[in-house]
């Protein structure tokens, strides 16, 4: 009895009794249990399993608290200096204003944002070259 692609046909199973079949399911949860149980019995070793491991806390968590760091400021002092009274108590004159300057020649709108060109020749009094 040969198949089309040269192999011996499969034998049908032979019927088993209902008896039968319940032994053999006892028999095969059986040996899921022991199986079971000796794996139990086997354990991972170190690092092999998804149990918890130790680990220390870092110093952040188990390092005592520092002390504050005191600035040795005084801020109720009338001479220290804070955003919040950035002057003195009794103000000082303004120093004197300067001679007001002339106007810069006024820029057009073509020369926004451009630096200004140095002229060197602008100076009357400034030293001549010899072929000047």
């Amino acid at each position: 009895d040969a198949g089309a692609d040269g192999l011996p046909a499969p034998q049908p199973a032979p019927r088993v009794s209902p008896q039968e079949a319940g032994r053999r399911a006892l028999v095969e949860q059986t040996d899921h249990a022991e199986w079971l149980d000796q794996q139990r019995e086997r354990r991972p070793g170190r690092g092999d399993s998804w149990e918890p491991v130790p680990v220390p806390l870092p110093t952040y968590v188990t390092a005592p608290v520092a002390p504050r760091a005191t600035s040795g400021v005084d801020v109720s002092d009338p001479e220290t200096w804070s955003a919040a009274r950035s002057s003195t108590a009794d103000p000082t004159p303004p120093p004197a204003q300067p001679a007001p300057q002339p106007a810069p020649p006024r820029r057009t709108s073509r020369d926004r944002g451009r630096t200004p060109l140095f002229d060197q020749y602008d100076e009357a009094d400034r030293p001549r070259a010899a072929n000047e």
